[in-house]
């Protein structure tokens, strides 16, 4: 199969077009200008979405493999992703300001996975831990089973809490814009929380093997979450391996 590498569709500025990953050459142009939202692979082929639809093609052609309706306009913003994938058959796409809806591979379907009583930021899901985990537009995270949709709990820490949610065993670590780390339960209780050492953050990676990667204003910094997982109390500053 051939690798591609894609480019354009961002604000309906420029046709979309695909080149081979491995000699650069152009394989293919759409005739038009056209919008999306930040692509997602999904399987062997690319989820594309504006307006109220979302639609599959092919990578290597970019022939259009199925189309969804939605009921809602697909959320946009710069940069930011709008889908998540939960297995091989089924992604959820972030619409209007309260709503997730699911779309269903097998069948074509389009369910209404999940409506908020509040605002939520203009970003996808996460989905970490059979957990899918929602930003409010003011303040925490919402937690939603991934199955039922149904509420699980709600995070709530005075700020705002920063793209990312890192699986810590059978816990989970949040990050608040000031760079406080908080460790939930798998009930979503706050069991510790750090002190604010990172300074202003903007994402938390999880890098696998007890360790994650906070993205600040300025500098990354690598911290160890061996301490967290033992019981033995957040993470701290001298956990931070390096930054620049």
């Amino acid at each position: 199969m051939t690798a591609t590498h894609h480019v354009g569709g961002w604000r309906g500025y420029t046709p979309l077009a695909a080149f081979d990953l491995e000699d650069g050459r152009p394989l293919w142009r759409t005739p038009q200008r056209m919008d999306t939202v930040l692509p997602l692979s999904w399987g062997d082929s690319l989820l594309l979405g504006s307006g109220t639809e979302t639609w599959l093609i092919d990578p290597r052609d970019g022939r259009e493999l199925l189309r969804w309706r939605l009921p809602e306009p697909v959320t946009s913003a710069d940069h930011e992703p709008a889908f998540t994938m939960i297995d091989s058959g089924r992604c959820l796409v972030r619409c209007g300001p309260r709503s997730i809806w699911g779309l269903r591979l097998s069948s074509g379907r389009v369910d209404r996975f999940f409506g908020h009583d509040a605002d939520l930021l203009s970003s996808a899901a996460e989905f970490a831990g059979g957990v899918v985990w929602l930003r409010e537009r003011r303040h925490g995270h919402v937690a939603v089973h991934a199955d039922t949709g149904s509420a699980l709990w709600k995070v709530d820490v005075g700020q705002p809490l920063v793209r990312g949610v890192v699986r810590d065993g059978g816990m989970f670590v949040v990050a608040g814009l000031s760079g406080v780390l908080l460790r939930l339960g798998s009930d979503g209780r706050i069991l510790e929380r750090s002190p604010s050492f990172a300074g202003r953050a903007a994402e938390l990676v999880d890098l696998g093997a007890g360790e994650m990667l906070m993205v600040t204003k300025g500098a990354l910094k690598m911290i160890a979450l061996g301490s967290s997982r033992r019981g033995t109390g957040p993470p701290r500053a001298a956990a931070v391996r390096g930054s620049r």
